[in-house]
């Protein structure tokens, strides 16, 4: 009934900060990704 998800640019520019935590498996090391998330609005009035 609901559709629910996560909708971003396809930008392959990445951050100059990394992942530093090990708990991020396999991202470790990696650096951040610098998608542009869409945002979504709900009963916004255009004029």
């Amino acid at each position: 009934m609901y559709a629910f998800g996560n909708l971003h640019d396809s930008d392959n520019e990445t951050s100059t900060y990394k992942f530093a935590d090990k708990n991020y498996g396999e991202r470790y090391g990696e650096h951040y990704p610098l998608y542009n998330w869409c945002v979504s609005f709900k009963d916004l009035s255009i004029e």
